[in-house]
C-alpha cells in the first residue's frame, strides 16, 4: 500500500502488477511476460516507498525492477549469482523510511540497496542457527528500522541493521554476526510465505 492508500498486487502467473483502491476498485496495471525492461517473469513481491517508487521482485529474471506508481520503467538491477547485488531467485522486497531497499532470496540471505540499486550490505547464510536462513522468503521493515525475515524453517527472525558509512562503492559492507541482535522467534503450523499476519508465540529478548 502506498501513502495514498492504493494497494499494489504482484500477479505472479499473469506477469502483472495491478493497482487498486483500498476498497478494491481497479486503478491500473502493467507488465507482460519477458526479460526486457518492464517485462516480468513471475513477479513475487512488490513494495512502494514514500515517493511512490514501486519496487518489484522479478523472480525468475533474478532482478529488481523500479517503476513509477503508474508503471513507467525507471531502473533495474540484479542477475543470477551469489555475489553482492546478484540474486538466487529473489522472493520478497521491503523499503524502509529512508528509501533503502531490502531483498530476500532463496540463497538464504538478505541484501540492502539504495533506492537506485547500489549495493550496501548483506547478511545471512544457509543454516538453522541465529542469523541463518533456510531460504529467506519474506522480509519487512518497521518504523524503527528493524528488519523481520521469514524462512522455510517455520520462524521469523528480527535483526537490526547498523548504520554505517560506506568507504567507497567498490567496497561493500557485509554485516557481521556481531551486528545481529536476538532473533524474534515463533512456532508456526506451516512455513510463513510472507510477513502479513505472522503471529509470534514467544519472544526472545528485544534488541537494546
Amino acid at each position: 500500500m502506498d501513502n495514498n492508500g492504493a494497494v499494489y498486487v504482484a500477479d505472479r502467473f499473469n506477469n502483472l502488477i495491478q493497482v487498486f483502491t483500498n476498497t478494491g476498485a481497479f486503478i491500473t496495471q502493467w507488465g507482460s511476460s519477458g526479460t526486457g525492461d518492464g517485462q516480468l517473469n513471475q513477479p513475487a513481491s512488490v513494495a512502494v516507498d514514500k515517493n511512490l517508487n514501486v519496487f518489484v521482485v522479478d523472480h525468475l529474471n533474478n532482478r529488481i525492477q523500479k517503476f513509477t506508481n503508474t508503471g513507467t520503467f525507471l531502473a533495474k538491477w540484479g542477475g543470477l549469482g551469489f555475489g553482492p547485488g546478484q540474486f538466487d531467485l529473489p522472493e520478497s522486497v521491503a523499503v524502509d523510511g529512508s528509501g533503502n531497499v531490502f531483498v530476500a532470496d532463496d540463497g538464504s540471505r538478505v541484501q540492502k540497496f539504495t533506492t537506485d540499486g547500489v549495493f550496501l550490505a548483506e547478511w545471512g547464510s544457509p543454516g538453522t542457527g541465529d542469523g541463518q536462513f533456510n531460504q529467506a522468503i519474506g522480509v519487512a521493515v518497521d518504523a524503527n528500522g528493524n528488519v523481520f525475515v521469514s524462512d522455510f524453517d517455520n520462524r521469523v527472525q528480527k535483526v537490526r541493521v547498523p548504520v554505517r558509512r560506506r568507504r567507497s562503492l567498490s567496497r561493500p559492507v557485509r554485516e557481521s554476526s556481531s551486528d545481529r541482535c536476538g532473533p524474534l522467534a515463533g512456532t508456526f503450523r506451516r512455513a510463513p510465505a510472507g510477513l502479513v499476519g505472522v503471529r509470534v508465540l514467544y519472544r526472545l529478548p528485544m534488541c537494546p
